[in-house]
């Protein structure tokens, strides 16, 4: 399948700085600053994701938190990345 125009297929690693103690963490990225609109939303068990799935581009939002059955976490500060 040849992705549309302004496809980027490249994997994109997102790292981030574990939390002691902690293994799992749900990771979120959306084109939107505010995340009303989730595009990706997965748990996964280390501070690192690899994705590779076909992407738009345009300005991309990221955030992760510490996924933890009934606890109230809170999720980082948002970071970015353009894909043009």
């Amino acid at each position: 399948r040849i992705p549309n125009k302004g496809t980027i297929i490249t994997p994109i690693v997102f790292k981030w700085t574990g939390v002691p103690g902690e293994r799992s963490y749900k990771l979120q990225f959306s084109y939107s600053g505010n995340f009303s609109n989730v595009s990706f939303e997965q748990v996964v068990n280390e501070n690192q994701f690899i994705f590779s799935e076909p992407l738009s581009s345009g300005k991309i939002y990221w955030r992760v938190k510490v996924e933890k059955p009934g606890a109230n976490t809170q999720w980082s500060a948002p970071r970015t990345f353009v894909l043009d």
